[in-house]
């Protein structure tokens, strides 16, 4: 194995180690495994209790002490422990990570991903995911990048984007882009958690906006693929890909992006052993929708999301799909450590 392919391997086995893929929603698994001699009570099993990297093993204490004021007949103890739960999960208050501010003196409004083309390049693994060791040196690109996007956009300069697809494919390189600054971006006490990353505010179209913002822009769409498609730097999102999005052919390029989401083991994962199927965030969201429009079409009942994808892919993707028909179904969310300070820790 050369040196690439082993910096791509251990990046899938630190995401695969760093995701819920055997913690979430009844997994094989709790957080607590690796405490010798701690015993995790009833209540606090399966999907209920999961592990918080954003608060470490402070939660861990906290809940112990919270467990030992239940036993002793303290009332509030289990509201406590569901607030400290939500706490937890948030990862990073808004007061933690202030907005991020950039320098955009002088700075001319262009559609221009020319800066964005050299991090792709540079730093974007054949997985998909970023290159962490590479990326603090792409800083000054990216940061180009982004000084642009934050001057351009439908809403600030609505001239230069004279198609719908000239529209989407800004969203696209934005929240490629932004992905990727979030992923080093300082500012918080030590730990960002990806859920927490989606509501860091940043400057983006001439206003302030988060990832969030621009999944709801997205998914506003008719076509679902288009929002599922939409690159991120973690699991929770499609693939980064290898270079900018470009208007021209964009439907195209979501209707590929698609098929290899689908196609992808890591991000949407197929465990055979344990029968269930783990979607990322980004696709599990329209669950709801396609099993609906799925039922309503062909007059049946019981139709499960991988039903309703079939109809939306063929070739390998819809042969894998096809293997793990009747299995449960479950969201999957990342938990990946997104910090400048500290790396990624395997668990």
């Amino acid at each position: 194995m050369n040196g690439a392919q082993d910096k791509v391997a251990r990046h899938v086995r630190s995401e695969q180690a760093s995701s819920l893929r055997q913690g979430f929603g009844g997994g094989e698994r709790d957080s607590a495994s690796r405490f010798s001699g701690f015993r995790v009570p009833p209540f606090l099993t399966g999907s209920t209790f999961r592990p918080f990297p954003a608060t470490g093993y402070r939660f861990l204490v906290t809940a112990v002490t919270i467990i030992a004021m239940t036993n002793a007949g303290c009332k509030l103890a289990l509201a406590a422990l569901a607030a400290l739960a939500v706490a937890a999960a948030a990862g990073c208050a808004d007061e933690s990570c202030p907005p991020i501010m950039l320098d955009t003196a002088g700075v001319a409004p262009a559609v221009d991903y020319g800066p964005l083309g050299e991090v792709l390049a540079a730093c974007v693994l054949g997985n998909g995911l970023a290159d962490r060791e590479e990326l603090p040196r792409c800083a000054q690109a990216l940061d180009r990048q982004l000084a642009i996007l934050a001057v351009t956009g439908p809403t600030a300069t609505p001239a230069l984007f004279p198609s719908h697809d000239d529209v989407l494919a800004y969203w696209y390189n934005a929240h490629a882009a932004w992905s990727l600054k979030l992923l080093t971006a300082k500012g918080c006490p030590r730990l960002i958690g990806a859920a927490a990353m989606l509501d860091r505010k940043f400057p983006l179209d001439g206003r302030t906006m988060t990832l969030r913002n621009i999944g709801a822009i997205l998914a506003a769409e008719d076509d679902f693929r288009i929002a599922a498609a939409v690159p991120g730097a973690t699991t929770n999102h499609a693939r980064l890909p290898e270079s900018p999005i470009e208007a021209r052919g964009f439907q195209q390029s979501v209707q590929r992006r698609f098929a290899e989401l689908l196609d992808d083991d890591i991000r949407v994962y197929i465990d055979v052993r344990r029968m269930r199927v783990l979607f990322p965030p980004v696709l599990w969201q329209f669950r709801g929708r396609l099993i609906f429009e799925y039922n309503r079409k062909y007059q049946t009942e019981g139709a499960t999301l991988v039903t309703a994808l079939l109809g939306y892919t063929s070739g390998p993707a819809q042969r894998r799909l096809q293997t793990a028909l009747g299995y449960r179904e479950v969201e999957a969310v990342s938990r990946q450590l997104l910090s400048a300070e500290k790396k990624d820790r395997d668990e």
